[in-house]
């Protein structure tokens, strides 16, 4: 045994006991457990002083582990996620001094250790599904518990502070039943966090600080059904914000400085408590704006929200009902010799049951989505320019999709250097191969080149900007949702690379989503 390396018995259901590790087992890097029976791990453990990984997942008979685990000095990965039975975990484990990543996903854990907010190297930290007993024991029995410390709800725990996680890069908290006031107004400390998941929580407001967070790039807000606004968001180079089905959500965020934003990618799906606001509709132009406003040395790549709307606004010249549009360039004018900076596209979508002849994509889950294709001058090649997607059915009425790239941030093979005095957008519908009954359909679309002047028209505030079609009796606006339909309702409810590919090929790596 003194040569073994890898040990894995994953998946055997039957084992309930390991035997003792005896000798000298130094070699052994990788030991995988999951899915067995086994109810505890031998104190002998520690004398595998070369374990790397310690995989114990879906262990539903696991109980604890052993204090001896905190002696693996090499341990990098700890894995007990779905360890149901699992409600402890070691006083001393900050004493694991190489541990980067640590899933505690779906454990039965009340408390967890103030030393587990003190191991300075820990890099991913999951706690998602952690909920408690009964929300009305425990608000955060999840256990981000430093010290003791008073919620809005009086049975709750909360961090009070998070400064030791200074290396942590992915935190998960989804489905943890946190309340208003569990996550910690320090949170804005995490100077290296990078991915932060919140969605399924009970909060109603996010702590200002996290407008501090510089290197955050994914913040899921997902079904967040309490949330009404979101705070100031950080002023990065790249940041994706989920917020789809937060359904109180009604009050957006001020622009951050997104003048240094490469990417910036927004989506509020189903997010119905946004329509008729128009404050909400000017600070999503305001955004467009600061990106249009953007100078060296930063370079703008990519701007997109998704939200609620069933109307092109005026300010897009070139609108068109259908799903496609044609740009003809005035003469003199192209898109990489003049003052043209970008271009502004727009589209409405809406879902669509049992599409005729839906085109299939190679995705690997049941959804659905659109592409936006350009196509210059009499080329017969296609620029695959974004692309979004959703699951399948989750769409549930009109939306908006408003995007802006600009020529100098995105001319891949020099696309936009050529001769040309027209260029045509197209938005095409596709769903995976296991979902064709649900998919989506384009109903208008809209494209304005953008100039530098632009940035001062949309700063005009006499100028009302419409998302969402006035509420009559036309038939067309019955596909529409009326707003006091809509607040009626919830009242009583309390990332892409893009590159010049063929219209068919799979989005697997042109779509940039979590």
């Amino acid at each position: 045994m003194e040569s073994l390396e890898v040990l894995i018995l994953s998946g055997c259901s039957k084992l309930k006991w390991v035997p003792g590790f005896v000798g000298n087992m130094k070699m052994l890097s990788t030991l995988s457990l999951d899915g067995t029976a086994i109810q505890e791990i031998p104190s002998s453990i520690d004398h595998l002083i070369g374990l790397i990984s310690l995989d114990l997942k879906d262990c539903k008979s696991l109980l604890c582990l052993p204090t001896a685990i905190c002696s693996l000095k090499s341990l990098k990965n700890l894995n007990v996620s779905g360890c149901s039975k699992l409600e402890t975990i070691p006083e001393n484990l900050e004493e694991i001094e190489c541990l980067e990543e640590l899933d505690l996903s779906g454990t039965a854990i009340r408390e967890a250790p103030s030393s587990l907010f003190r191991m300075k190297n820990l890099k991913v930290l999951y706690l998602r599904g952690c909920k408690g007993p009964s929300p009305k024991s425990w608000n955060l029995f999840l256990c981000l518990r430093l010290f003791l410390g008073k919620s809005h709800d009086p049975m709750g725990l909360v961090l009070t502070t998070l400064d030791y996680l200074y290396c942590l890069s992915k935190l998960d908290l989804r489905d943890c039943s946190l309340c208003e006031g569990a996550i910690p107004d320090d949170i804005g400390c995490l100077s290296s966090l990078e991915d932060l998941t919140l969605k399924g929580n009970d909060f109603v407001s996010l702590p200002t600080s996290i407008r501090w967070l510089n290197n955050l790039k994914f913040l899921n807000l997902e079904s967040c059904k309490r949330l009404e606004q979101l705070p100031d968001l950080p002023s990065n180079e790249e940041l994706t914000v989920t917020a789809d089905d937060c359904t109180s959500l009604k009050v957006l965020p001020h622009p951050p400085n997104i003048r240094r934003l490469r990417w910036f990618f927004f989506r509020a799906v189903n997010c119905y408590r946004l329509v008729g606001n128009q404050a909400s509709n000017n600070m999503i132009f305001s955004m467009l704006k600061q990106f249009i406003q953007g100078t060296p040395p930063f370079v703008i790549h990519s701007f997109n929200i998704v939200t609620p709307g069933s109307e092109i606004p005026k300010w897009f010249n070139d609108r068109t009902v259908g799903d496609s549009v044609v740009v003809k360039l005035p003469f003199n004018v192209h898109p990489t010799r003049s003052k043209l900076k970008g271009y502004a596209l727009c589209a409405v979508f809406a879902p669509q049951e049992n599409p005729t002849a839906p085109e299939l994509d190679c995705l690997g889950c049941d959804a659905c989505g659109i592409k936006c294709f350009s196509r210059v001058g009499r080329s017969k090649t296609s620029l695959l320019v974004k692309g979004i997607y959703y699951k399948a059915g989750q769409v549930q009425s009109d939306h908006l999709w408003l995007l802006y790239l600009s020529f100098k941030g995105y001319d891949p093979n020099n696309y936009w250097k050529g001769a040309f005095r027209k260029f045509e957008f197209s938005f095409k519908t596709f769903c995976s191969r296991g979902e064709t009954k649900k998919c989506l359909k384009l109903k208008k679309c809209g494209v304005r080149l953008v100039t530098e002047q632009d940035a001062q028209d949309l700063n005009d505030p006499y100028e009302s900007i419409s998302l969402y079609k006035p509420i009559d009796n036309s038939a067309d606006v019955q596909s529409s949702i009326s707003m006091e339909k809509i607040t009626e309702h919830f009242d009583g409810a309390g990332s892409s690379e893009s590159s010049s590919i063929p219209a068919t090929e799979s989005l697997q790596k042109g779509l940039k989503y979590d």
